[in-house]
């Protein structure tokens, strides 16, 4: 870790620690090395810290790509291991660079949803975590948070001190041939299954009567949504 990223990794552990009395499950299921994937569920500006912080592994993360618009954020976000992504054209490079942290045997974190849910329940998964699955060959660790819905819901501007808890589920290692469809299905389903284990009982959309998302016939088609 370099030492910003460093120091900001302990400050915000501090935090979440301290003010969301923050209990985090299951981070042994995390692989110690080799590269990862954390694909956890999206409810609040708040999740990239939280999840970056329960990690005691180095991160990558994708972020808007007009966050970096800003002088400040645009010194800091690549210090903290995050890199942009244009949500409204086929990115590659933001692809290229996920799979360069896989590479390179880092976690990299995804919001499989593509956007942070209105009403904090699970939304349709999309397939942009298919594809780094599938192109890289790293185990997906399902990640669950419940709390930060209600500390800084969507819309919200000030902090409100609830509890947070953070569940790292068994990582599923998915067999080379599987499809993108399988793939995100299998990732929701994990990540409904903590939800409901721990006191939010969660069905995978995937699995509700409502159409499946279509495969997108280009390896760089799937990314644009996987992060916002």
């Amino acid at each position: 870790m370099n030492p910003v990223y460093r120091v900001v990794h302990t400050l915000t552990r501090c935090f979440h620690r301290v003010y969301g009395r923050w209990r985090i499950i299951g981070h042994e299921k995390i692989p110690k090395t080799g590269p990862v994937i954390v694909a956890c569920n999206h409810v609040s500006y708040l999740d990239p810290t939280i999840v970056g912080s329960a990690i005691k592994r180095e991160c990558r993360f994708m972020a808007r790509h007009d966050l970096f618009d800003k002088k400040f954020l645009a010194w800091l976000l690549p210090r903290l291991g995050t890199f942009p992504v244009h949500r409204d054209q086929v990115d590659k490079q933001a692809i290229k660079n996920g799979l360069d942290a896989l590479k390179q045997g880092l976690v990299f974190v995804i919001f499989p949803e593509g956007g942070r849910s209105d009403d904090g329940t699970l939304q349709r998964g999309e397939l942009g975590v298919s594809l780094f699955v599938q192109k890289s060959g790293a185990p997906v660790v399902p990640c669950a948070m419940i709390g930060p819905e209600k500390m800084l819901p969507v819309g919200a501007s000030k902090l409100t001190r609830v509890p947070l808890t953070c569940v790292f589920g068994d990582p599923i290692q998915f067999a080379p041939k599987t499809s993108r469809e399988e793939i995100m299905r299998g990732v929701m389903r994990g990540i409904a299954a903590l939800l409901t284990e721990h006191g939010v009982p969660t069905t995978a959309k995937e699995d509700l009567d409502e159409p499946p998302a279509s495969e997108s016939p280009s390896d760089t088609a799937a990314v644009e949504s996987t992060h916002r």
